[in-house]
């Protein structure tokens, strides 16, 4: 392996940046809160040099020409309904929401040397993963049994886990993130333990965040795991591709329940006024009006009119639940325009990975899909690794093959 230079330098720094994000930002300074946003604007840097260049492709024409529909809908109904005018605060929420799009756009578009170094650096990031799982696993036990400030909450008696992370939710889904680079991007060197014990160790310290929408996670990796396996026949993969999301369901419907079903939860509040304040404004409020992370921070008008002012964690002083919905957002922020734009995002990404036969970015995809139903993971600075995945793997298959690169070759074979 040659030496290290510069360049490779800054990728591992930015890789460590992201993947220890939270507790930079909680437990070191508020200035890593704008890790994500930096990426993004290098992210569109890259965008500009391609097109400058002109080596655009339909890849990229027509998911920025999605974003672009959206941004401007939703912008206009900032102003014809009138709750959110301030420019600032308005290209503030267009920011938060094109984030991690433009990172996906940006590293897709990026140049090829800069991908067959990260490609390079791919082992030094699995180890990276490994030392942190077994570090998360020997925490764990010490967890249960003394206050490490580890704890988010406790759910059937047991402490739920976070390690250094803050909050389950981010936890599970670095877990979640630790699995897919496991399966697909490891070339099986052996550390410590072997590769497949490590991704034993992942499961297990998601199911530890004791959140159950993570099952969810886990049943989208099982299904393709299972359908691309050449060990199980056909008639069986049939009966395990019918009988995988009941139990999944089933797994999954008492929280479920427990979201939707158990009275006036935040979550049902959300959808409950969303449909309420779509019938009034069929085309969108705007953004940083309702669900988004800007609408907690300048606390929308919508929540005093629906009285969420008045309600533990949704009120100004306790806002632990107004960021927690993804459709609500989306249904009140940009209205049809804006619903369908989404819909047709998550339609032509997931055909282009299965064009491609990428089943990581299938799985993510999904993965993301389901969590839209119950919280922001797709527009979350959490979910930034997998924005760098997708765009990284997508043009792969595109590019870099089409160089007879010895080093890209191998990466493709590892998916």
């Amino acid at each position: 392996m040659k030496k290290i230079d510069f360049k490779e330098i800054i990728i591992l720094t930015i890789f460590n940046l992201i993947l220890f994000q939270v507790p930079l930002m909680y437990y070191v300074s508020n200035i890593f809160t704008y890790i994500d946003e930096g990426l993004a604007v290098l992210a569109a840097f890259f965008i500009l040099k391609s097109v400058k260049k002109h080596s655009f492709d339909k890849f990229s024409i027509k998911y920025l020409l999605i974003l672009f529909v959206y941004v401007i809908f939703t912008g206009i109904a900032n102003y014809t309904a009138g709750i959110v005018t301030e420019f600032s605060i308005i290209s503030f929420g267009i920011l938060l929401f094109l984030r991690n799009f433009i990172i996906l756009i940006g590293i897709y578009n990026c140049d090829y040397n800069i991908k067959s170094e990260i490609i390079r650096l791919t082992p030094i990031f699995i180890k990276e993963i490994k030392i942190l799982l077994l570090l998360a696993l020997c925490f764990w036990p010490i967890n249960l049994i003394l206050k490490t400030g580890m704890t988010y909450d406790v759910r059937f008696g047991i402490n739920s886990y976070s390690f250094i992370f803050h909050h389950p939710g981010n936890f599970a889904t670095y877990m979640f993130f630790s699995i897919i680079m496991l399966t697909y991007f490891s070339d099986n060197t052996k550390f410590i333990f072997s590769n497949k014990t490590y991704i034993y160790i992942a499961i297990f310290l998601l199911f530890t965040s004791l959140r159950f929408s993570f099952i969810v996670a886990l049943g989208v990796y099982a299904y393709f795991r299972i359908m691309s396996s050449n060990k199980i026949n056909e008639k069986n993969k049939r009966i395990i591709k019918i009988v995988l999301p009941i139990v999944v369901t089933i797994a999954i419907m008492p929280q479920v329940a427990k979201y939707f079903l158990s009275g006036d939860t935040p979550r049902s509040l959300f959808y409950k006024y969303s449909f309420i304040t779509f019938s009034n404004y069929p085309m969108g409020t705007g953004f940083s009006t309702y669900g988004s992370y800007m609408a907690q921070v300048n606390y929308s008008q919508l929540y005093n009119e629906y009285g969420f002012n008045i309600l533990y964690g949704m009120s100004q002083s306790e806002p632990l639940f107004l960021f927690d919905n993804f459709w609500p957002m989306i249904i009140v922020e940009s209205g049809i325009i804006g619903f369908i734009c989404i819909l047709f995002w998550f339609y032509l990404m997931y055909k282009e990975a299965n064009e491609k036969n990428n089943i990581p970015v299938k799985i993510i995809i999904l993965f993301l899909f389901a969590f839209c139903i119950i919280g922001q993971t797709l527009i979350h600075f959490s979910s930034v690794f997998f924005y760098l995945l997708m765009g990284l793997t997508l043009s792969t298959d595109d590019r870099m093959l089409n160089e007879n690169n010895k080093e890209a070759t191998q990466w493709n074979q590892l998916h």
